[in-house]
């Protein structure tokens, strides 16, 4: 009987270990902003995400609907205000209506607020789901990515790490 309870333990570590590799595997952005990835602001004018390579970058996906992405947006709008950073947000799926009743409701304000009704850049990027964040530098290479609720803290080390 201890036998079989020490496999069952083993098997049950193995496929938990093989889980959590797949998911490592499974989320794996772009390693550089696309050449021709034109999104559609919420005023109506189309940019490139290409444009705003030159300084630091970071790049949020978030949702009207999840919880998670409504959480961080304060924090993010924080953030956004830092002299040398750039901060996009990329709504997925909602209509520009929804994207507009929760900003006002919630006095929140980026610059850069795009709206990806049919997840082009989510594909282009190679994103899962929201919210995710992805950082770049200064030359658009993704250097950190962070799939889930953001922290404070990793906004706080990107910062550090590049604009100080």
């Amino acid at each position: 009987m201890r036998r079989s309870s020490i496999a069952i333990v083993i098997a049950a570590l193995l496929v938990l270990a093989g889980a959590a590799g797949w998911g490592a595997h499974y989320f794996k952005p772009a390693p550089r902003l696309p050449d021709s990835l034109t999104l559609t602001r919420l005023d109506g004018q189309t940019v490139n995400l290409k444009d705003f390579q030159g300084q630091p970058l970071v790049i949020n996906f978030w949702a009207s609907w999840c919880t998670f992405c409504r959480r961080e947006m304060p924090m993010l709008e924080k953030y956004a205000q830092y002299d040398g950073l750039t901060m996009v947000l990329i709504n997925q799926g909602d209509t520009l209506q929804a994207i507009t009743d929760y900003m006002q409701g919630t006095q929140v304000r980026f610059e850069h607020s795009l709206l990806d009704p049919v997840y082009t850049a989510q594909q282009a990027l190679q994103v899962r789901g929201v919210p995710t964040t992805l950082f770049y530098d200064a030359d658009g290479r993704l250097v950190d990515q962070h799939a889930g609720e953001l922290g404070d803290s990793h906004l706080a080390r990107f910062v550090q790490n590049h604009l100080e």
